[in-house]
């Protein structure tokens, strides 16, 4: 035992042991003291002679037991000071089981806030070049060997790099990474580890494993080999940048490879530049989905993105690329109400720009990069875009979208890249407001599509678009759709916009930059265009269904002078088609196009005539062929369009009974000429086909043109408006037609209020009205031709202002041969008789001028035949029969003026009620005074036909009395339906006296002893016969008595005279001397005057000897009437009757009848209807 501590000892104190002691102990002072200062005295000394920078360390520590290392605040700098690369603390923990493996084991790396600064000066110096070109001073080749090197954990927290490039056009660019971290385990340059690769590192934050193998050479700087990166989880990824940021990457991982080599070569100007290039580069992200931190909606989701075999060659500056494709991409995006995007806030605000430094001296343009990409591939791509400013969120889909296109080109000072062919598909894109579609378009598509940046230039063959849909529609109040689905939220407070300052710099420095774009577009396409028009407010929905629509644009470019071709068309489910072709300048607004439009059906627009009227559209189409031209004005917009429209086949019926209203065969015009600004609306003719139209009087008098229209709920009866005054021309659009042609017009005419019913029918109307015009300068001429009923014709002829008829107004109307029998409905409406037979013809005239009416109207009535009679409160009570035979001459003809006027001012002004007075009035004149108007036809006094007057106590025709009745036969023998009714008159006192007269004279001259011959008169009684004057004094002494006899003697003597004169005025004196004359020569003798009128009055005449006077008097009349040939069947006499004389003269009246009526129907007339 002692014997083995002795030795123990010996061993312990021998040189050798003693010699590993103090080693032992120098390692161990010097690792645990001397490491720092050695520390502090090499590194600068390295720095400035083996890097050629200044190197420095705040502190190393060593444990030499623990094999840990730590080196703290560590800084590289340039000899300037400027700063190359940096880290606050670096601890390394040496594992001595390693070389069991004949390996270096680090247990442990750790490398807090590691930092590094490359910058790339103006003449592409790299701030690193010293310390490379240093190191490359003491090259030496490289080893074939590589390190064999085991490392269990290596982490880098914090770190930082930063970029700066200022060998560029422009402003420098900067790229700063930070904050930078990573972790690796198990990194082994092992072949055993690594496999086919040198150096092989899991990444247990990332989830994913680093592969490389290659070469690496220090000295000269160079590397070659292959980098492989797998499974690397993204979210895992993006945590090392620490920077702010408001989206995570949910899920997502990472692969790629890349084949490098690198190297630092020394350039033309003999400095040191890196020389680079990677080939057959493949990266793959699959699963990628980018989502707010916060959660929600994902903004991005992407099955699969790939880049394959992409190639980099720093030296010749190329990128070569075989192949780009981004595979199930879905985007989702929301517009707030303050129009900000979520993608905006996602990606947080910009940072602020900094101040933009003094412009440098500009570098030497450096060379181009050349980039090539034979493949770009989108497919299955979506998105959907929620826009919440208004008031319903509009959301728009779309789906299907696909892109295939390739890059070549140039980029550097001057960027020559172009892309193409570039094709494109869409579809389908679908806009939604809330939940429910109003929009779709099925598929887009853009077509070999070319963009030559050198040339500033975008190409482009045809841009499809395909199956469009949706519906525009008004509701019962009139709202469109459309307006309730784009409305707007009220304005909300706007997101934070650029100053005013920063946003007119950036406009300034764009248009600094900008440079203009040609575009060429060969054909932009909008086909099968569908839209749904709905119209809700009519009581019953209108809707047209707008199908095969669309729209072609060829040539189109940026050029906005340049005509560009246009085509489209369109048809209507329910009938018709549009279709359109021409050019349109767009920057002029003006535009040449031929329009087509055949058969668009009117019938899905009854709905608005029913609105307006108890009325159906039945049927109509609408056609039109000509040239639309529109220009741009100061004043607006031109517009012209010359060419023709046909509207055919029209049928309006009623709603009640279904039976035709209006229409026409076809309305049509081959000479259209319509514009806008100036105004006018112009044709050379105007055809009318067969037009229709019909006028019904209902039982309550009021019109179908009345009743057809609907009223309005809303509206209320206003007051009647005076007629307003002419409306200026410039007001007015100016419309005017050359030559209007009717051909084959029908309108029907029929009264209901009559009992029986009435109705007539204008057929195969047909004529020209030319110069039709609303100017008040101009009138037109009317020249119309057609059939009424069976056998009746209708004439118009004459001048008109057809828009302003009550200006002037020069039109006649004639019908002939009208069939009276038909108006049998009017005649026992109006005059309570029906009408056997008759022909009408009539000649109405209008003329108005300033409105005023004057007319002639002339009615020919040929064999017209009254039937019996119609009770009927308006019936006027007059004579008809009497006016009829009054009015018909010999061959059955009435002939009859009625001359009308008016005010068309006068609010009770009516056209028929005008026309009808004068009728009435001209009747009941004919019937009240018919001979007044049958000596208006005969050109001789009325009164002198109404009687035949005699003397006084005579029954003889005087001459003059015989001529007029020899002139009332002959007018008698031109009014054969008239008959005559004689009523002998005595008038008491005249006849009496005259009777009495005559008895006297005759007894007078008997007492005279004068004898009459058979039929002499006996003249006047001459008082101053003796005889006479003694048969006058006796014959009144004995009827009144001697003494009255005497009285009245005395009353005739003068009381003054003498006694001799008185017994010379005795009557016996007086006697005796009538013997001895005849008659007293003087004077008249006024007592026998008086005794002979007193004794005349004392005659009596009886009352039956005045009637036989008449009776006398009507028999001469008879006869004499008889002899100037008047047939006595039309001959009657009534009883004598009393009339009074006048003018010396006792009539015997005359009153005239029809044949068959044989007593006066005098009545007062009643008023017009």
């Amino acid at each position: 035992m002692a014997a083995v501590r002795e030795r123990l000892r010996k061993i312990a104190l021998s040189l050798p042991t003693l010699i590993v002691a103090g080693l032992f102990v120098l390692y161990l002072v010097t690792g645990f003291f001397l490491v720092d200062p050695l520390a502090q005295k090499l590194l600068p000394w390295i720095g400035e002679d083996k890097l050629a920078s200044r190197l420095s360390a705040r502190r190393v520590t060593f444990n030499p037991l623990t094999l840990e290392a730590t080196v703290e605040g560590l800084k590289l700098a340039e000899k300037s000071g400027a700063p190359l690369a940096s880290f606050e603390r670096l601890y390394l923990d040496l594992d001595s089981t390693g070389l069991f493996r004949w390996a270096w084991r680090i247990r442990d790396i750790d490398l807090v806030q590691p930092h590094a600064t490359v910058e790339v000066r103006r003449g592409g110096t790299l701030n690193w070049a010293a310390l490379i070109a240093r190191l490359r001073e003491d090259e030496k080749p490289p080893s074939e060997t590589m390190v064999r090197l085991l490392v269990d954990h290596i982490r880098i927290a914090d770190g930082r790099v930063a970029y700066r490039d200022a060998n560029r056009a422009g402003e420098p660019f900067t790229a700063l990474l930070e904050p930078l971290g990573i972790e690796l385990d198990g990194l082994s340059t092992l072949p055993e580890d690594r496999g086919a690769y040198l150096l092989a590192a899991r990444l247990p934050a990332q989830g994913g494993t680093v592969k490389w193998k290659g070469d690496l050479a220090l000295n000269p700087l160079a590397s070659r080999g292959e980098i492989g990166l797998e499974g690397v989880r993204l979210a895992k990824l993006l945590s090392v940048v620490k920077s702010p940021r408001n989206f995570d990457l949910p899920s997502g991982t990472l692969a790629a490879s890349l084949r490098y080599r690198f190297a630092m070569v020394q350039n033309a100007a003999g400095d040191d530049a890196p020389w680079v290039r990677v080939d057959g580069a493949n990266l793959v992200v699959r699963d990628l989905t980018l989502a707010p931190r916060d959660g929600g909606v994902p903004a991005l989701q992407l099955a699969e993105a790939r880049v394959a075999d992409a190639n980099f060659d720093l030296a010749t500056r190329a990128i070569q690329v075989a192949r780009i494709s981004l595979d199930g991409a879905k985007l989702a995006a929301t517009r707030d109400a303050r129009g900000v995007l979520d993608w905006q806030a996602l990606f947080g605000p910009a940072p602020e720009a900094a101040p933009r430094p003094a412009a440098a001296k500009p570098a030497a343009p450096a060379p181009p990069w050349k980039i090539g990409v034979r493949e770009i591939k989108l497919s299955g791509w979506g998105a959907r875009f929620t826009d919440q400013g208004f008031v319903t969120p509009l959301v728009v889909t779309a789906e299907g979208f696909g892109l295939t296109a390739a890059l070549t080109g140039e980029v550097g000072a001057k960027n020559a890249v172009d892309i193409g062919p570039v094709a494109a598909a869409l579809g389908p894109v679908r806009i939604l407001s809330g939940s429910q579609q109003v929009a779709e378009l099925r598929h887009a598509a853009l077509v070999n599509a070319g963009v030559h940046l050198a040339d500033q230039r975008i190409d482009i063959e045809a841009l499809e678009l395909n199956a469009a849909r949706t519906t525009v529609s008004l509701d019962r109040k009139k709202r469109l759709n459309w307006a309730d689905i784009l409305e707007r939220k009220p304005p909300a407070p706007s997101a934070s916009v650029p100053t005013a300052a920063a946003t007119a710099a950036d406009t300034e420095q764009v248009k600094e930059k900008a440079t203009p774009m040609a575009l060429h577009l060969g054909r932009l396409g909008l086909n099968d265009i569908a839209v749904e028009v709905v119209d809700r407010s009519p009581p019953t929905p209108v809707r047209l269904d707008v199908a095969e629509g669309f729209v072609t644009f060829e040539d189109l470019s940026l050029d906005m002078d340049k005509a560009v071709p246009l085509e489209a068309g369109f048809a209507l489910r329910q009938g018709g088609r549009v279709a359109a072709s021409g050019t349109v300048i767009p920057a002029a607004g003006s535009g040449r196009i031929d329009v087509r439009l055949s058969g668009l059906s009117l019938e899905p627009l009854a709905p608005y005539v029913n609105q307006l009227a108890f009325l159906h559209l039945r049927s109509g189409d609408v056609s039109t062929r000509g040239k639309l031209v529109f220009s741009r004005a100061a004043d607006g917009t031109k517009l012209a369009y010359r060419g023709g429209f046909a509207v055919d086949d029209l049928a309006v019926t009623e709603e009640e009974t279904e039976e035709a209203f209006v229409g026409w065969r076809k309305l049509s015009s081959d000479s259209l000429d319509l514009r806008l600004n100036p105004n006018r609306l112009h044709m050379n003719e105007l055809v009318a086909l067969n037009p229709f139209g019909k006028v019904i009087i209902f039982e309550d008098a009021t019109m179908n043109l009345q009743r057809i229209v609907r009223a309005s709920k809303a509206s209320k009866p206003a007051p009647k408006a005076k007629p307003a005054a002419s409306t200026p021309q410039g007001e007015s659009f100016p419309l005017s037609v050359g030559r209007l042609r009717i051909t084959g017009a029908n309108a029907e005419f029929a009264d209901l209020s009559l009992t029986p019913q009435f109705g007539t029918v204008m057929h195969d109307l047909g004529g020209v009205v030319t110069g039709l015009s609303n100017d008040p300068a101009t009138t037109a001429q009317v020249e119309l031709d057609g059939k009424v009923d069976d056998y009746g014709s209708a004439r118009v002829r004459g001048v008109i202002q057809p828009f302003r008829a009550t200006d002037f107004t020069d039109l006649t109307l004639s019908f002939r041969n009208l069939e009276m029998t038909r108006m049998t409905s009017y005649s026992g409406k109006f005059a309570g008789r029906k009408i056997d037979s008759g022909k009408l013809s009539v000649d109405l005239e209008y003329k108005i001028k300033d409105r005023q009416l004057t007319g002639q109207n002339k009615f020919v009535v040929n064999t017209l035949k009254l039937g019996e009679r119609v009770d009927s409160p308006n019936a006027i009570r007059l004579p008809l029969d009497l006016a009829i035979a009054l009015l018909e001459d010999s061959n059955g003809v009435i002939d009859l003026d009625l001359p009308v006027s008016g005010s068309l001012d006068d609010p009770q002004f009516s056209y028929g009620k005008i026309v009808w007075k004068a009728l009435v009035n001209v009747l009941t004149r004919i019937v009240t005074a018919p001979f007044r108007a049958l000596g208006k036809l005969l050109g001789v006094s009325a009164e002198k036909l109404e009687a035949v007057g005699f003397d006084p106590g005579s029954s003889v025709l005087l001459p003059p009395e015989q001529e007029k009745l020899k002139t009332l036969v002959e007018a008698l023998a031109k009014r054969p339906a008239l008959g005559l009714t004689l009523e002998p008159g005595y008038d008491p006192e005249a006849d009496r006296r005259a009777r009495q007269e005559q008895a006297m004279r005759a007894d007078a001259l008997a007492a005279a002893g004068i004898k009459l011959a058979p039929g002499e008169a006996p003249g006047p009684v001459d008082v101053n016969n003796f005889r006479i004057q003694t048969w006058l004094e006796d014959r009144y002494a004995e009827s009144a008595g001697k003494d009255a006899y005497r009285k009245l003697r005395a009353s005739f003597q003068d009381k003054n005279v003498g006694a001799a004169a008185r017994v010379l005025e005795s009557q016996l004196v007086e006697r005796l001397g009538r013997r001895f004359k005849t008659r007293d020569t003087g004077p008249l003798s006024p007592f026998h005057a008086e005794l002979l009128e007193r004794l005349t009055r004392q005659v009596e005449i009886p009352d039956a000897a005045l009637v036989e006077l008449a009776q006398a008097r009507g028999e001469a009349v008879r006869a004499a009437l008889v002899a100037q040939g008047l047939d006595a069947g039309r001959l009657a006499v009534a009883a004598p009757s009393t009339q009074a004389a006048a003018d010396q003269r006792v009539p015997s009246k005359m009153n005239l009848d029809a044949r068959r009526v044989r007593a006066p129907e005098a009545a007062p007339a009643a008023a017009a209807p």
